[in-house]
């Protein structure tokens, strides 16, 4: 019987792109084990399970592992129980890099004997040495990045050389063959640095009869990252759960990601150079026309076959394409998605990427 333990850093409930990720990755590599055991954080009073099944859309067969974790005083409760499930399972693949530690100094027998560390992030001089020490104890150990650069960093910075590359997905969306409507633009995403939010007001304020829905901020929010007025054809629908995204995106036909040379995330750090765009993905799989910018990290996979690429970022450049789309026949538009979610059909969709996951461990 195949068994894997899963270990998140994520906390629950959480506005954290990361929380939802985890989910659906789990989601896909059920199609492989016939047992997944999920171990995560929770805070708060609300049930953790009902937030997981029904917020989180988590497949109601995974075992869960929660611990609850409020603030850094429950370490120490949180570290036992990593060192139980650690010691529960042969194969365990982990997204929390304190796993390292526990692996590398408290796993015993069958347990851990197959290990893949995803990598979202640069190393810790500290997670060098568990590595290091992981690999000398005979532990089948490899990396999953979800960005080239990534892959290339961890092969220079740590004793470990079965490094993969793999980036995120989403879920396979129905097909579906209708041309799209070019009135209404959205967004869905943090409100961070970096976002290209102030293009996304520019283009507003430029193209009146142009409805732009956001998801992921309010409109203070948006105000803290432009010095224009915000008009009244931008509307800022807050944060929405994993089970409303399907609504969310009910109301765009054209997605935009404006996004800047630096991109940031609430800790101030700029991860342009290793991110993988979660949210493109979604894009793709919602069959959205793509509207980007011209970012070194959507190179690997987009075109001016699959997305309309926007090569200066500035408001002017935005402008000129919105227009080419604008005057552009509906057949053209069609054929770009249709190009993209093939994409997301083939390869960068959950079930694929556990099919590659569960692959390494033969």
């Amino acid at each position: 019987m195949s068994e894997l333990l899963y270990i998140s850093a994520s906390i629950y409930p959480s506005k954290s792109a990361n929380s939802n990720q985890v989910v659906q990755q789990v989601n896909g590599l059920r199609n492989f084990y016939s047992r997944i055991a999920f171990m995560f954080k929770y805070k708060g009073t609300e049930d953790h399970r009902a937030i997981l099944f029904n917020r989180y859309l988590l497949d109601k067969s995974v075992e869960l592992l929660g611990v609850r974790y409020e603030n850094k005083l429950y370490i120490l409760g949180y570290l036992i129980q990593l060192i139980l499930a650690v010691n529960k399972f042969e194969c365990v693949f982990t997204r929390n890099p304190l796993s390292l530690a526990v692996i590398a100094l408290f796993s015993f027998g069958r347990g851990s004997r197959k290990v893949i560390y995803e990598a979202h992030s640069t190393v810790s001089m500290w997670n060098k040495l568990f590595i290091k020490i992981i690999m000398l104890r005979g532990i089948k150990f490899r990396i999953l990045t979800i960005s080239e650069e990534l892959k290339e960093y961890y092969l220079n910075e740590t004793s470990c050389k079965d490094v993969d590359f793999y980036h995120d997905g989403a879920e396979l969306k129905p097909k579906k063959d209708t041309a799209p409507v070019k009135t209404d633009i959205g967004y869905v995403g943090s409100f961070n640095k970096g976002r290209g939010l102030d293009i996304i007001v520019g283009l507003a304020n430029k193209y009146e009869d142009i409805n732009f829905h956001l998801f992921g901020g309010t409109t203070e929010d948006l105000d803290k990252y432009t010095v224009q007025s915000i008009p009244e054809n931008i509307t800022c629908y807050g944060f929405i759960g994993r089970d409303k995204l399907d609504e969310a995106f009910d109301t765009f036909d054209i997605a935009i990601a404006p996004y800047e040379d630096k991109v940031f995330v609430p800790d101030g750090r700029d991860t342009s150079a290793y991110m993988s765009p979660l949210k493109i993905f979604e894009y793709m799989s919602y069959q959205k026309l793509l509207l980007v910018s011209n970012h070194k990290v959507l190179k690997s996979f987009l075109n001016d076959d699959n997305a309309y690429i926007v090569n200066q970022n500035d408001l002017s450049s935005w402008q000129k394409v919105i227009d080419d789309i604008l005057s552009e026949d509906a057949d053209v538009l069609l054929d770009k998605i249709k190009r993209s979610y093939d994409l997301i059909e083939k390869k960068y969709n959950w079930k694929s990427r556990a099919e590659f996951i569960y692959n390494a461990y033969q």
